[in-house]
């Protein structure tokens, strides 16, 4: 059986059909064999191939039932509804056959009455519904980069954590955490209305707290280039502890760079957890490319400081001597030794990052630019109505 989005192919008579002949938005039919179309295999969740089961059985009902069959339901107050749903109470047998819309107790006294009211039955409802689950089967191409760069976050937050302060370390471990946890759930296929409404929450609310710690750090960055450069290297009497304290505020400068970019590091893995979900993508690509332009800002300012630093060292060696036995250029090539090294490691972590951001980037591109192309999702049943497998068949564009 095949699914189609935005699809050009003809409708047919036995297709479930949502939007217009002309340009159908999705059209559930049986798929032909001798399509030599290029195929993807998909991996299935259990739940979601249990959910995609219940569903794809009710697309032959829902054609006929969507132009035949005047449905209606029976609805019963909240308090009453809870009590059937438990089991605390049913609802009456008629002696006709069939139930009446009554509710009773276990001990056969009666708690309600029902109302019957309208319930039309529509394809569109059922379509939508599939498409979800399998939006969830395609999701779970994203799940393993995902999973690679938690474990990658969490081996440098252990790194860093002594340089964290507590409410850092926190906020940073716990929204760590959370993503795992939504990564396990999406990867499960367990999703429902009300589970991708409070995943995304978590997602948001994940993203708010580590732009607060990226935003203070870079404030924080901002006063300590400002410290280091109204550092006086020239005419020391003591050489050797304003030295220290120059290397003691440069270190500080790479260690909130650290913070900086953990905390950026996480905000956009939650951004792609986000476009993982079934909803949507919008919000995820506008605040990849706001990081983006936060790391571009950053990098500007990883230049600055390495301009600013080489020239304090610099000035090292210009300073007075204190005793007529020290040269100057000792204590110089002492600090521009730990310039080189602190330099060095503020780089492997912008590349890092930057690589990071980049490869979320282009998947987050790639899955765009398949949205914006006719997509074929194939569905494998079995004669026993299971399904059994699932393929992503994309046509290319056209150049």
């Amino acid at each position: 059986m095949s699914s189609e989005s935005h699809s050009n192919h003809t409708p047919e008579s036995n297709a479930l059909l949502v939007g217009s002949e002309a340009q159908p938005d999705i059209l559930i039919y049986r798929h032909d064999p001798s399509d030599t179309h290029e195929r993807k295999l998909l991996h299935i969740p259990q739940s979601a191939a249990y959910g995609l089961e219940s569903l794809l059985h009710l697309v032959p009902t829902a054609i006929n039932m969507a132009t035949t069959a005047q449905l209606y339901a029976v609805q019963f107050a909240p308090h009453i509804a809870s009590q059937i749903a438990s089991g605390s109470a049913t609802m009456m047998q008629s002696l006709e056959g069939g139930l009446r819309a009554i509710a009773v107790n276990t001990q056969g006294q009666i708690i309600g009455h029902g109302s019957l009211i309208s319930a039309a039955f529509s394809p569109a409802l059922v379509a939508t519904a599939i498409w979800q689950g399998l939006a969830v089967i395609t999701a779970q191409h994203y799940l393993s980069d995902i999973n690679r760069r938690l474990e990658q976050i969490e081996k440098r937050l252990g790194e860093i954590q002594t340089w964290l302060e507590d409410e850092e370390r926190a906020t940073l471990a716990y929204s760590l955490e959370r993503l795992h946890s939504l990564h396990t759930s999406i990867a499960g296929g367990t999703l429902t209305e009300i589970d991708i409404h409070a995943f995304v929450q978590n997602v948001d609310t994940i993203d708010h707290e580590c732009g607060k710690i990226m935003k203070h750090c870079a404030l924080r960055l901002q006063n300590m280039q400002q410290q280091i450069s109204q550092m006086n290297m020239v005419g020391w009497f003591d050489p050797a502890l304003e030295i220290k304290q120059f290397q003691q505020a440069f270190q500080k400068y790479i260690q909130i760079c650290q913070r900086w970019a953990m905390a950026a590091l996480i905000r956009a893995t939650a951004a792609e957890v986000r476009y993982a979900l079934p909803t949507s993508h919008a919000v995820a690509v506008q605040r990849i490319e706001e990081i983006q332009r936060d790391i571009a800002q950053w990098d500007q300012s990883l230049k600055e400081i390495d301009k600013l630093t080489r020239r304090q060292t610099k000035n090292i060696g210009a300073m007075w001597r204190v005793k007529l036995w020290e040269d100057p250029r000792d204590y110089y090539e002492q600090a521009n030794r730990f310039r080189k090294q602190e330099m060095s490691s503020a780089n492997k972590i912008y590349y890092f990052l930057e690589d990071a951001i980049q490869s979320i980037q282009q998947r987050i591109n790639y899955g765009s630019q398949q949205e914006r192309l006719p997509t074929t999702l194939l569905i494998e049943v079995d004669r026993h109505g299971k399904v059994t497998q699932a393929w992503q068949q994309v046509e290319r564009a056209q150049s």
